[in-house]
């Protein structure tokens, strides 16, 4: 009785148009967030490597790391998300990403850098397990290709838009404003 009573209120919820929009808002910030992150890095690793007196080869274990972890974790959380539930998971994953940031952005030697970036990147990767599964669904048959399209247009600005904002952001404000 739960599950049929709890998946008759998800698709009355699902098809409420309000709900819908917010749902997607939600989404997109945070895939289009976690898209940028990761484009905008690159910029602040030439200034990181003078910072920490290392070579541009180790610290991009900063970048290395956060995309192992994404990878590490994408496929089991989207797994427990089929368990638990996306919004939970999802959540989460937002909650890992920013403190795996803010970890990032006070470290003060590379070591916790790399690790805390890791520590986002596995609340990247809670996140980018859901986001679709998310949208497909919020958006019934019909509309479906339009969500599924319109997050593919956020992937894309958040690539372009990552290089631009981590190099305005490390111009201005240094290496670690990247990570805020």
């Amino acid at each position: 009785w739960y599950a049929a009573t709890h998946m008759l209120m998800n698709r009355v919820i699902a098809r409420s148009t309000t709900y819908r929009l917010w749902a997607f808002g939600a989404v997109a910030l945070g895939l289009f967030t976690t898209v940028q992150d990761q484009a905008g890095l690159g910029i602040a690793l030439p200034q990181m490597a003078s910072h920490f007196g290392t070579d541009l080869p180790t610290v991009q274990w900063v970048l290395l790391g956060y995309v192992l972890a994404i990878s590490v974790v994408l496929m089991p959380m989207g797994r427990l998300s089929d368990i638990i539930g996306r919004k939970r998971i999802y959540l989460g994953g937002a909650l890992v990403f920013a403190v795996g940031a803010a970890l990032a952005g006070v470290s003060s030697t590379l070591v916790p850098v790399i690790l805390f970036k890791g520590l986002q990147g596995v609340g990247n990767g809670m996140m980018s397990a859901n986001s679709m599964a998310i949208i497909v669904a919020i958006f019934p048959g019909k509309e479906r290709g339009l969500g599924m399209g319109l997050m593919s247009a956020v992937v894309g600005l958040g690539s372009l838009a990552g290089p631009v904002v981590g190099g305005f952001l490390v111009t201005l404000l240094g290496w670690r404003a990247v990570f805020f």
